[in-house]
């Protein structure tokens, strides 16, 4: 699934407007050793992208100010080259970033048993 692995301390932006999501997720990371930051919009990812200086960004797709799939375009614009990971609830956008957007790591679908994102940090770290 991903093919480099990310140390323990790595950072982590979580963009997504629910905060019930990012509280599960922040604890997963914490448990995994990382840290995170949180935004809920994208204006605020791509100062956060370039304040934080993330080894990684996990995104939804529908953000209150915009698409999270020209998140992705304006970050790899602006020089993050970090991975991207894609968690959206909508089938339609998470086929739509999987085939359309190559500049996105891994596409992961909500509600997401929190074993799959376990499995998939795993992979990271290994």
């Amino acid at each position: 699934m991903v093919a480099n692995s990310l140390p323990a301390g790595s950072k982590i932006l979580v963009v997504d407007d629910d905060s019930t999501f990012y509280r599960s997720i922040n604890l997963a990371l914490r448990k995994k050793g990382w840290t995170s930051v949180w935004c809920m919009d994208a204006q605020s990812a791509v100062e956060a992208a370039q304040d934080y200086e993330p080894d990684i960004v996990m995104l939804d797709v529908h953000l209150p100010d915009g698409d999270g799939v020209a998140l992705v375009d304006q970050l790899r614009a602006n020089g993050f080259d970090g991975r991207i990971l894609v968690v959206t609830g909508d089938i339609n956008a998470a086929a739509d970033a999987r085939h359309k957007n190559m500049a996105v790591t891994e596409v992961l679908e909500k509600p997401m048993p929190m074993r799959a994102l376990h499995r998939y940090l795993k992979e990271l770290v290994s």
